[in-house]
């Protein structure tokens, strides 16, 4: 008896990951999460007959008018190939359960391999408000985030569409101080390690105090001795910096 009510548990919560997908594309179902949120594979098609592949995470027992995250991968995630997104960074703790609970939807675009976020910008807006309508998202709060191409890609979406985000919070991204104004009307929250190497943690010093100067609200740390690579993990599972919490608490204005 205890070994069927087992089998059937296990049934239970498989069957309960599986469901039919709406939006076009095959997804697939990660049960490794460590709870009955999900990750799944889907694939848009744009108005124009583009295609954009993409991850979603689901949080568990997900309700009406929940936040939704945008989350952009960085150089190594490019291409066509799904699982290259979630072999780094935010995507890879979710998976491995290391960053788990969030009480969002989380959209996690690919990038083709010779195109840059700021080229499929219009796209990952498409692709935002059709998720926005089928999962019912609260619109003003929709966030976006990413580390190294992805944080310059956080930057200047960040800066097109900022009238689309509640606030945005690049990692390790490159941003010209010329772009100050673009963010004066939105949440900054950016990230660098003092010893990166690969793209210059100056770029972000040097704009925050810029859009301060013009009525923004934005804010930097910066890691002492943190390299390049070290600072997804430092952010994305520091309790102390919540960094998704605060993504989720801002309101669009």
């Amino acid at each position: 008896m205890k070994q069927t009510a087992l089998l059937t548990n296990i049934f239970l919560s498989v069957f309960l990951l599986i469901s039919c997908s709406k939006g076009g594309g095959d997804r697939t179902v990660d049960v490794s999460l460590a709870s009955i949120a999900t990750m799944t594979t889907h694939t848009f098609t744009t108005t124009d007959n583009g295609h954009i592949g993409y991850w979603l995470y689901t949080p568990e027992n997900p309700t009406d008018n929940m936040p939704l995250i945008i989350y952009l991968h960085g150089g190594s995630g490019r291409g066509s190939d799904l699982s290259l997104v979630t072999g780094a960074s935010l995507p890879q703790f979710i998976r491995d359960g290391s960053v788990k609970d969030i009480p969002a939807y989380i959209l996690m675009p690919q990038c083709a391999a010779d195109k840059t976020w700021e080229q499929i910008g219009a796209a990952v807006i498409e692709l935002m408000e059709n998720i926005a309508v089928s999962k019912k998202i609260n619109t003003d709060k929709v966030s976006i985030t990413g580390h190294s191409f992805g944080g310059s890609g956080t930057w200047r979406l960040g800066a097109t569409y900022s009238t689309k985000f509640s606030c945005i919070a690049p990692l390790s991204g490159s941003v010209p101080a010329s772009a100050a104004s673009a963010y004066s009307a939105i949440p900054v929250w950016a990230f660098a390690g003092a010893n990166d190497t690969i793209i210059d943690p100056s770029f972000s010093i040097a704009i925050i105090p810029l859009i301060n100067n013009l009525g923004g609200n934005a804010q930097i740390k910066i890691y002492d001795h943190a390299t390049h690579f070290e600072v997804p993990e430092l952010t994305y599972k520091d309790h102390s910096v919540n960094i998704l919490n605060w993504m989720i608490s801002n309101s669009r204005r």
